[in-house]
């Protein structure tokens, strides 16, 4: 049995190659961070981490995602996820390919 702390990290591969990645905390349920080369390749890495913590007893859930990644975000709130805080990213200049990331927390302030 997993304890309160318990984590895990999800591998995405295609043809040999790592396509993306993603990670899982039981306490708490968070999911983060989730990254992928193609948008379309978190789904499944989010399925495997979403899994992971309904497959420990999990209820409940988070994840930080930037409006800016409608793969992310249009699953989420499909599947019933609702929007209950958000936080600020100010950057001086464009960086970052958000459409296929997402986060863990103001690392990247």
């Amino acid at each position: 049995e997993a304890s309160p702390g318990a984590a895990t990290s999800f591998g995405l591969a295609r043809d040999g190659n790592l396509a993306g990645y993603g990670y899982a905390v039981e306490h708490g349920g968070f999911i983060a961070p989730l990254a992928a080369y193609e948008p379309a390749d978190q789904l499944p890495i989010l399925r495997m981490c979403a899994e992971w913590l309904f497959d420990h007893g999990v209820a409940t859930g988070s994840i930080w995602v930037l409006s800016h990644n409608a793969t992310i975000m249009t699953a989420l709130l499909a599947a019933g996820w609702r929007i209950n805080g958000w936080s600020f990213l100010l950057a001086s200049e464009p960086f970052g390919k958000f459409d296929r990331y997402h986060p863990a927390g103001g690392m990247l302030l």
